[in-house]
């Protein structure tokens, strides 16, 4: 059964990634939409209840771990290595747990 919910994510997956590369984001009307669910994902990213607690009541280095990891696994998709491994690094040096984490995500790559 686990197996089967494998292969049905992983090929769901791969079907709207084909379909969203399909579209052609770097065209100027597919690219407003783009940028509109770019900037939504931030705002709510932003607006997180547990980010702004964790900034309310002191500062946690692990709260910036978040968005470098999001820059690092945008680098590496884009083929910019130099900036992903910059981005790695940086989200390594927020606490020893993304090291672990990073560590079994460069294997794929």
């Amino acid at each position: 059964m686990v197996a089967l919910a494998t292969l049905y994510a992983g090929l769901f997956t791969f079907l709207a990634f084909r379909r969203y590369d399909s579209f052609g984001t770097w065209a100027f009307d597919m690219g407003n939409m783009d940028q509109a669910v770019w900037n939504t994902l931030a705002v709510s990213y932003l607006l997180f209840p547990s980010l702004e607690a964790v900034n309310t009541a002191e500062f946690h280095a692990v709260a910036v771990s978040a968005p470098l990891l999001l820059w690092a696994y945008y680098f590496a998709r884009t083929d910019r290595w130099v900036a992903h491994v910059v981005a790695s690094l940086l989200a390594m040096g927020t606490k020893e747990v993304v090291v672990n984490l990073l560590s079994q995500t460069w294997i794929p790559l």
